[in-house]
């Protein structure tokens, strides 16, 4: 399958639960570690954090941790939209995570979002902001 395909088969996702399986799958075969799922749907508390994974960082010879933010589709400019991300990207700094790995808090190092579409009309630019 070439990469326009690819791309478009993910577009057509239709539930946002589709696209954390196919993240979880995908995370470990990047060299993520300890992918756990802690959406809504997950056993813990989200936090907006949709899917938590660490990675081994060798520069700084540490594990650190990312958070992903999952969405749907397109990300639109408007200020719902952009809020919505936003606010969860937020949630994933600010509350810290009850990781059954260590049986302690973890702070996110790393909020990455993904989504099945693209972002439009600024949205990129505004989230960022």
């Amino acid at each position: 399958m070439d990469r326009q395909a690819k791309i478009d088969k993910i577009s057509q996702i239709e539930k946002e639960s589709e696209l954390h399986d196919i993240l979880m799958e995908l995370l470990p075969k990047m060299g993520y570690l300890d992918v756990t799922l802690t959406h809504e749907r997950g056993s813990l508390p989200e936090n907006g954090k949709d899917i938590v994974a660490s990675k081994y960082d060798a520069e700084e010879n540490k594990k650190e941790w990312i958070a992903f933010v999952v969405k749907k589709g397109d990300i639109k400019g408007t200020s719902s939209g952009v809020k919505e991300i936003r606010d969860q990207i937020t949630d994933a700094f600010l509350y810290s995570w009850n990781s059954i790995f260590k049986g302690k808090n973890i702070r996110m190092n790393k909020v990455k979002a993904v989504v099945s579409g693209k972002y439009n009309s600024g949205a990129k630019e505004k989230i960022l902001d």
